[in-house]
């Protein structure tokens, strides 16, 4: 650029993010929905270095022979944007390529001044515009001197002989220098690239300990980057410090990552995950209640997508059903209204001080009327911009001036300034300046090292073989030659007496490599005595040892071998090994009472009680799209409870007889079907209000719970089955609802337990004196099966029929409880099943089981004790029921995978 200067170039010259962003304007015009692979303004410059115009390239293409179709098509397509890309930027203005171009025109027909006389360089060949500048300068007088790299033996023509002898006839001279020794050379091969990168770190830090400077050692790493994670990954476990450069886009700050959301928030109206965006780029507004907004979107089902006006309403909306709820039924919840109250109220100040932050703004504005938006915003977010994204801002504007950009919607204008935003990089490299610096190939050039460690010399990544047919066609065989410069670079970069050592892995995912060409020059090198190896001390890439220890950590391990490496078994957690601090939170779990899920969940497998009932390790959170299986659940036992509980004559007092409880049975059967749908539909309105509404699929859902035309609504099914169950002369009746039992029981001889449990109905039919009982449990999906219960896998049902006996003792009545069963609504409301009640428990044998001797519920019941000793015990190993894993979040946790279970004569000697 400063020959550019010296040449006073007219036009102005554009920096990348500049012609990058017309490029992309280009993709638009030239029909893309898509930038094609590979195309930036750096292959573009490139192809212009090279000689190539795009009337140049239309008129070779018309004539060309050996590019089959495909490969026709896809430079015509890249051709069309490149010509779209030079249309927009017209010819006042200048890219890189632009600038060779004009500075060799300049040269070949004006003179310089005559106060530059000598130029030196260092390079391995030149481009065709690169040799016109060249020469067009020698012609002027100047004194240039070209010293050329030491060329390879490698079979190819070479870059820096087809420079030389283009110069020669075109009147230069050519001194033949003496070709300085090549470094020593050591190629290395290993098993797998970890096992390359390891060794060649232990290495490094062997070097570090005797005495080796780091800034004097470099590490080449392939291009393609397919080994920087391995490498940073096992450089830090290691400490052996590096200096790797860590650029990353101006996108990824924390402003600029605020500012891009905000203007999303506007742009895309109000979409719920851009609100959260905001909220969470923890730059924005930090004396408003953002989360109180998200807390809003979660409870009532805000999606947002039609502005602040929709928040608005729908917030709104959500106020006025609290506020139709029934006083009476409120109170039951005063604690839970009053919050939502407050949440609803927040909120609605959050979206109303977004919307003067974010103003809506035209829908088509200028670039200046933009950037005056944008600072606007970050203003009243109260963003402090650095100075590089202030600068982006107005760079913008800029270039839409320059270029006469039209006017466009909030969201074209942020998708431009954005990507300049993203192709500015900033420098966040924390590491040191004394570390070994990771490098790519072609940075070797200029350098001076004593010793270069050249990872990946497998053919395809160092070189990185190209394929491209577009570059065949623009650039020939450069690509390649511009390799062997690379390889060349590396060489050179190590002075005599100085060591490169050369390394590849054999395999690659399991895979066999092929060796890169440069590996095998340095093996030809070697045979040929050209050079020689290593004189100073190798030990660690050439040592036999099993393993190679880099850190601290890796050597307790391998010191702890038996116990650690050999023997690498399942544990968990025992409570009785912790200290006292530790132990106490979880020991107050022994004091709590015992419910089925807590036994189901103990049963299925102690870890997984471990991270889900005492850590808190819930499930995440599921799609809001329609009510959750917990809301769905919840609003249907409401229902049926408030529902029976209406036709109830007279509630069961808490010291009744069994005449009390013949009373307080509802009969369901002298009414007809007619008569208690509209009840029921009642009472399910008035529940439905304290649920979220407005979500997407809520219209669809609820008219699944009402008759249609051509299909009976969820309630008149389910209320057909309640009907139809009353029916027979064996029928039970409803009598308890939602039935809360929070005391001591014996569930077996010996073992008294507090319980704590909410049956959902108790039924009972009533002869004389003698009453039998009926738990029923309500499901919204198929509870467990008599199979699956008396396996042990659900405790809900044998603990319920145990408790429910004691409950009426406890007051006086012998009841023979003869069976628990399910009561089911359908799994969710586009089910096309319909309602309906099976059986999980039998007192004695079932139906099935006339050839048993015990009944259902005495084979049951070992496994409650199982689960109550189980919980009691205080220990929590990594072993899992078959099939408990499916479905199980914490497998990342225990490790199961990798490490198994626990074995049972293991966990039958305690657990660490």
């Amino acid at each position: 650029m400063d020959l550019a200067r010296a040449c006073a170039i007219p036009g102005t010259v554009m920096a990348d993010d500049e012609a990058d962003l017309l490029l992309a304007l280009a993709v638009e015009e030239a029909g893309e929905a898509f930038r094609p692979a590979g195309l930036s303004v750096a292959r573009i410059v490139r192809w212009k270095q090279e000689g190539h115009t795009v009337p140049g390239v239309v008129q070779v293409l018309a004539s060309n022979d050996t590019l089959d179709v495909q490969g026709i098509r896809e430079v015509t397509r890249l051709t069309t944007i490149w010509a779209a890309y030079e249309r927009l930027k017209g010819a006042g203005h200048l890219d890189r390529g632009d600038v060779f171009q004009a500075v060799a025109h300049h040269l070949e027909t004006n003179a310089l001044p005559p106060d530059l006389p000598t130029l030196i360089l260092a390079t391995h060949g030149a481009t065709p515009v690169d040799e016109r500048i060249l020469t067009a300068l020698v012609g002027q007088g100047w004194d240039v001197g070209i010293l050329f790299a030491e060329r390879t033996d490698h079979a190819g023509a070479d870059r820096s002989d087809e420079l030389a002898g283009r110069l020669l006839a075109a009147g230069w001279e050519i001194a033949e220098a003496t070709p300085g020794p090549l470094p020593a050379l050591l190629p290395v091969a290993f098993p797998t690239p970890r096992e390359e990168v390891r060794r060649v770190i232990g290495q490094i830090k062997h070097d570090l300990r005797h005495g080796h400077s780091p800034r004097r050692m470099a590490v080449v790493l392939p291009s393609d980057g397919s080994y920087d994670v391995l490498f940073r990954e096992l450089a830090r476990q290691a400490g052996v410090p590096m200096v790797m450069p860590d650029d990353r886009s101006l996108s990824t700050t924390r402003d600029a990552s605020a500012l891009y959301a905000a203007c999303a928030v506007v742009s895309r109206r109000w979409e719920r995950e851009d609100v959260t965006r905001l909220a969470l780029s923890g730059a924005c507004l930090p004396n408003v209640p953002l989360p109180s907004l998200l807390e809003a979107a979660d409870l009532f089902r805000i999606h947002g997508g039609q502005g602040a006006a929709s928040w608005r309403e729908r917030l709104n909306g959500a106020r006025t059903a609290l506020q139709a709820i029934d006083p009476t039924e409120a109170a039951d919840d005063d604690r839970q209204m009053r919050r939502s109250f407050g949440i609803l109220r927040q909120a609605l100040h959050v979206v109303d001080v977004l919307d003067r932050c974010l103003p809506t703004p035209p829908a088509s504005f200028s670039a200046a009327a933009f950037e005056r938006w944008l600072l606007a915003a970050a203003s009243a977010l109260e963003l402090s911009l650095s100075d590089a994204l202030a600068e982006t801002i107005s760079w913008y504007r800029r270039i839409a001036e320059h270029h006469g950009l039209a006017d466009a919607s909030l969201a074209v204008h942020v998708d431009r300034w954005w990507r300049i935003v993203r192709g500015r990089m900033i420098d966040v490299s924390t590491s040191g300046s004394a570390g070994v610096a990771v490098l790519r190939a072609m940075d070797a050039r200029l350098a001076e090292l004593d010793t270069v460690y050249a990872l990946g010399l497998t053919d395809g990544l160092m070189p990185q073989r190209r394929t491209d047919v577009v570059e065949e066609f623009f650039l020939g065989s450069v690509p390649q030659l511009m390799d062997r410069e690379s390889w060349q670079d590396v060489l050179c970069a190590v002075g005599e007496g100085g060591d490169v050592i050369l390394t590849r892995s054999e395999t690659i995912d399991d895979d066999d490599t092929v060796p890169s060409m440069f590996w095998d020059d340095a093996r030809q090198w070697l045979d040929q005595q050209r050079v020689t190896l290593p004189t100073r001390s190798v030990e660690v890439l050439q040592a036999q040892a099993d393993r190679l220890i880099l850190s601290a950590a890796e050597s307790a391990a391998w010191v702890g071998r038996s116990a650690a490496m050999d023997a690498q078994t399942q544990h968990g957690v025992d409570r009785a090994l912790l200290d006292a601090a530790t132990e106490e939170p979880l020991g107050q779990d022994e004091l709590a009472p015992i419910s089925p899920s807590r036994l189901d969940t103990m049963l299925a497998c102690p870890y997984r009680y471990f991270g889900t009932k005492l850590m808190r390790l819930d499930q995440p959170a599921e799609s809001d799209e329609m009510l959750t299986p917990l809301e769905r659940g919840t609003l249907m036992h409401t229902v049926a409870q408030r529902f029976m509980q209406d036709l109830q004559e007279a509630p069961f007092p808490e010291n009744g007889t069994v005449d009390d409880l013949r009373r307080a049975l509802v009969r369901l059967a002298p009414r007809h079907i007619d008569q208690l749908l509209p009840v029921l539909e009642g009472v399910f309105r008035t529940t439905r209000q304290r649920l979220p509404r407005g979500y997407l699929y809520d219209p669809a859902e609820e008219q699944a719970f009402f008759d249609g035309p051509n299909r009976a609504g969820l309630l008149r099914r389910w209320l057909m089955m309640e009907l139809q169950e009353q029916s027979s002369e064996e029928a039970f009746f409803p009598v308890l609802f939602e039935l809360e039992i929070d005391e001591p029981i014996e569930i077996v001889p010996g073992m008294v337990e507090r319980v704590k449990l909410r049956i959902d109905r108790v039924d009972a039919r009533i002869d004389g004196d003698q009453v039998a009982i009926r738990v029923v449990d309500y499901k919204t999906s198929t509870g467990a099966s008599p199979r699956e219960i008396l396996n042990g896998e659900s405790t809900q049902m044998p603990l319920y029929m145990i408790a429910i006996r004691q409950w009426f003792q406890h007051r006086g009545i012998d009841v023979d409880v003869d069976q628990a069963a399910y009561h089911i609504f359908g799994k969710h409301p586009f089910s096309t099943s319909a309602p309906k009640r099976s059986t999980a428990l039998h007192y004695g044998v079932g139906p099935r089981e006339k050839n048993q001797t015990v009944g259902q519920l005495a084979r049951a019941t070992p496994w409650v004790t199982q689960g109550v000793s189980a919980v009691r015990s205080g220990r929590y190993p990594v072993l899992p029921r078959e099939g408990a894993c499916q479905y199980c979040h914490l497998r990342e946790l225990c490790r199961i995978e990798e490490w198994g279970a626990a074995s049972m004569d293991h966990e039958s000697e305690g657990t660490s």
